[in-house]
């Protein structure tokens, strides 16, 4: 400090980086503390989300069978909207959600919802259903003659994706193997079932 009282260039230039070093850290603090805030509200609202749909998964599994087992009887008549919004259900139960999750799904990574055996009857119902509807000689009751249009090509499309699923994860249930096989043969070979509808729902 020179005699006039005034600090000295050299001291200016020390005391301006350690104000600034002060404001960085108290910024960086502070961003730290935000970040961590943002952080505990996404975990508590993915907690809630996953605790939401924990709870409607169980309950459209416990009522599935009940509501929607009559359709799988081979003299019932379906309407391709009950059909649909029956299948529906199970694949938001068992497929990951949203694009990405899909994308995953299709690009091999397999991701279904299945971690009891008691859970896999709802599944096994709605491919039974899925093929109900695919035996059908009527193009108004046939879930494949209606793919050419949007709802339903998107209904038949996560469906192949869901039998994809089950071969690849080679669950232990004969019945849900067979018919995930039928139903990819039967969405991807039209011939067969065109000669053999009666077939699809047998055995």
């Amino acid at each position: 400090m020179d005699f006039s009282g005034r600090p000295n260039v050299k001291s200016r230039e020390v005391l301006r980086e350690d104000l600034l070093s002060t404001v960085k850290a108290e910024r960086a603090t502070r961003e730290a503390q935000r970040a961590r805030r943002k952080a505990a509200l996404v975990i508590q609202s993915y907690w809630r989300a996953s605790k939401i749909r924990a709870a409607v998964q169980c309950k459209i599994l416990a009522e599935w069978k009940c509501t929607y087992g009559c359709f799988l009887a081979l003299d019932s008549r379906l309407e391709l909207e009950h059909v649909a919004g029956a299948i529906s259900q199970i694949l938001w139960c068992y497929l990951p959600c949203g694009p990405e999750m899909r994308r995953k799904l299709a690009d091999g990574d397999f991701a279904l919802r299945i971690t009891r055996a008691t859970l896999l009857a709802p599944l096994r119902g709605a491919l039974a259903l899925a093929l109900r509807s695919a035996s059908s000689t009527s193009s108004s009751e046939n879930i494949l003659h209606a793919s050419s249009r949007m709802p339903f090509l998107k209904l038949v499309q996560e469906l192949l994706l869901l039998c994809v699923s089950v071969l690849a994860l080679e669950i232990d249930d004969a019945l849900l193997a067979k018919a995930a096989s039928r139903f990819l043969v039967v969405a991807t070979e039209p011939e067969r079932w065109a000669k053999h509808p009666s077939e699809l729902c047998c055995d």
